[in-house]
């Protein structure tokens, strides 16, 4: 429960309030944003379903928080599935621990310490848990058609790649380049008939995405050349947290390549190169057109890269404790990582939590509140927002002393305020 948090990051309102239009809305507004809109469908699905009968901004966060959770502890499942076909044998609350000390899922390693939560994709209310599922879902079908030759895993692996292309685009890019590379490893192995299978799924991918290449994806060109708001300082900053997190376990990963315990070596190497291409071809698109590159993007695959590769480590420990190598990088796992992940723990209890507290308490004051119309006027931007968006949710008419609009700053960009005029007709 420490990270149930009722604070909301500027992407997780704009969720949160997207999802109060219609379907179609949904689609045609999430066109002038940088993400596909199958999350957004879905989590409004969610909503409908388990929050028919009381359905307030407090509520809508702990679901939304709660189906982020379930996304990740799923595609952990999947990840240990893969890990065991690799030989990786790790009983399952070890490896459960080990996920949740990775640096990028829970926020415990973060140059950007003012928001932490930028680093915690698997309780955001965004997609990249719903992302990250998606794709290691079609990387595990993949390995097993890549053992089975099974085309029915191979379809699947597809589908599920295109689902994960709907939900974010930088996992559109992942799961292109999986089928490619498993493509190319089979013209190199002359193995010319999965080869041609590769292929014609490839081809299928991409036409299955035209729909949205079309439609989505030109207007977000548009809109993005307009200007972006991730800026150079920010994205050197990201490729270098990348880089770090890369760099930390490449050693456990060639270990595994040299372990002739290991299995599907081709399906590591894949995946290395699938993580490696995916920052390569968004650092240079990020260098000479629209700056691109953040950490929390690079999620889905990393996290299968990263938790592999620690398990392995893990794995590892009998036979490889007596190396010097070994012992230093059991220092930086287990001591220097557990010490950032509580520095995340002590800002979530003395920031985080107050501040949630209050947000509590000044939503139950609206709530309390007799008459139809309340009067918000946060200094705080956001809970101001925050705050408007609860007494909404409570059928509450809004006065305030300030002008909504006025009071977005620019970051709130033109996507955020469009949606946000589905409050307009509660607010004076």
């Amino acid at each position: 429960m420490l990270y149930m948090k009722l604070t909301l990051a500027k992407d997780e309102i704009f969720t949160l309030t997207l999802v109060h239009s219609s379907y179609l809305d949904i689609i045609r507004t999430d066109a002038l944003d940088v993400h596909p809109p199958l999350y957004y469908i879905i989590i409004k699905f969610v909503f409908s379903c388990l929050l028919f009968y009381k359905h307030t901004l407090l509520s809508e966060i702990i679901v939304g928080r709660l189906f982020s959770i379930l996304c990740a502890l799923l595609s952990f499942i999947y990840i240990r599935m893969i890990s065991k076909m690799l030989g990786i044998k790790i009983a399952w609350i070890y490896q459960l621990i080990l996920m949740i000390l990775l640096p990028n899922v829970l926020g415990l390693f973060n140059y950007n310490v003012h928001q932490p939560m930028d680093l915690q994709p698997i309780i955001n209310i965004r997609m990249y848990s719903l992302a990250a599922l998606f794709l290691v879902m079609g990387f595990y079908y993949l390995i097993i058609f890549h053992q089975s030759k099974q085309v029915s895993k191979l379809t699947f692996s597809v589908i599920l790649f295109e689902l994960s292309a709907y939900s974010h685009y930088f996992t559109a890019m992942m799961a292109g380049l999986f089928l490619l590379c498993y493509f190319v490893w089979s013209l190199y192995k002359h193995d010319y008939d999965n080869g041609m299978k590769y292929f014609l799924s490839g081809i299928i991918y991409l036409i299955l995405y035209i729909p949205w290449i079309l439609y989505g994806i030109r207007k977000q060109i548009v809109h993005a050349s307009q200007g972006f708001w991730i800026s150079r300082h920010f994205l050197l900053q990201n490729f270098l947290e990348i880089a770090f997190f890369a760099i930390l376990f490449i050693i456990p990963f060639y270990w595994m390549l040299k372990d002739p315990k290991i299995k599907e070596k081709s399906s590591l190497v894949i995946l290395f190169m699938v993580n490696f291409l995916t920052v390569l071809l968004s650092s240079l698109m990020s260098i000479y057109s629209t700056p691109m590159l953040l950490l929390r993007y690079m999620y889905p695959s990393l996290l299968i890269y990263e938790l592999i590769c620690f398990s392995y480590f893990f794995y590892s420990y009998e036979y490889r404790s007596n190396k010097v190598s070994y012992k230093l990088l059991l220092i930086v796992f287990f001591i220097f990582i557990p010490l950032l992940s509580l520095k995340s723990i002590h800002y979530e209890v003395f920031n985080r939590i107050p501040v949630s507290y209050s947000l509590y308490n000044q939503f139950s004051a609206i709530k309390q509140h007799k008459n139809k119309s309340v009067n918000i006027n946060n200094k705080n931007i956001n809970f101001f927002t925050e705050n408007v968006m609860y007494a909404v949710s409570n059928n509450k008419k809004v006065k305030s002393k300030y002008k909504v609009f006025k009071r977005l700053p620019y970051s709130y960009n033109y996507v955020w305020k469009r949606v946000y005029l589905y409050m307009n007709s509660r607010i004076n």
